[in-house]
Order: structure tokens, then sequence, then C-alpha cells
């Protein structure tokens, strides 16, 4: 299982049928390798929750493309936050430029480009935000 600075909070837990709320986040190097990481913390984190497979496929998916865009197109470490409340997950990831994210249409023969078009197509919905000296992009995933 992953540890590096995973932080787990707000577990809640209720016989009343109150569904629980899982939170677990990481930092990560603008590195490289950081999509990998991201995809290990990721994978560990849904298969912990009990995630079914193909849900959880399109979130490590989604997941390794936002952490590559951080790591290109970003500056600074890297954050990723999961956040799952009932049949909801939201996957977040940080980064410390300011540039809004880009969806792109990118021509057939071309080989990158494609990310954000993936995350929308994988997820209920997407966005961003200004967060501090940089910006968040999520991903909302419906897993009922």
């Amino acid at each position: 299982m992953y540890r590096a600075g995973g932080t787990l909070t707000g577990e809640r837990d209720s016989a009343s049928g109150v569904f629980r709320v899982r939170r677990l986040g990481t930092h990560l190097p603008p590195a490289p390798r950081s999509p990998a990481e991201a995809r290990t913390f990721v994978a560990d984190a849904l298969r912990s929750w009990d995630v079914p497979g193909d849900k959880a496929g399109d979130i490590v998916l989604a997941a390794s493309e936002l952490v590559t865009n951080a790591f290109e197109h970003g500056s600074g470490g890297i954050a990723v936050r999961l956040r799952l409340a009932g049949d909801s997950l939201l996957l977040e990831v940080r980064d410390c430029s300011p540039d809004d994210p880009v969806l792109r249409r990118p021509q057939p023969e071309s080989v990158r480009g494609r990310g954000l078009a993936l995350i929308q197509a994988l997820s209920s919905t997407w966005g961003h935000r200004r967060g501090g000296d940089g910006k968040w992009v999520w991903a909302e995933f419906d897993l009922s």
C-alpha cells in the first residue's frame, strides 16, 4: 500500500444510514516519476475503499493524466486528493501554475493533447479553481 505523504481524515461511520466520508491526500515532487506514484497511490486508496475495478481503472487513468499535466504544464510541487462520499468520488490535483487548463482538440495524427478530453469522457463532470498560488483541477466520478 502507498504510504508516502498520505493522510486519512474525515472518516465518519454511522449506523443510522449516514454514509462515510473518506479523504486521502498526498504530495508529489515535480518529477517524471510522479504520474506513476499517483497511479499507485490512487489505486491503493480505491482498492482499500472497495471501489469496483472498472470504475477504479477510470479514476487511476484520470489521476495519471492530471498529474502528468501538472508536471508538464504546471510548476512546483503537486498535490493529489481523493474524497469518497456515498456514490461520488472527487479527484483533485493541484499545481503551482496560475494558468487555466486548456481542453484541446488535437489532430488525429497527434500523439499528445488528449488528457483533458479523456478526463471529460471518463468523469461525470470536471473543472478547475484557483487556490493559493496555483490551481486545483478536479474530476468527479459516479460510482453507482
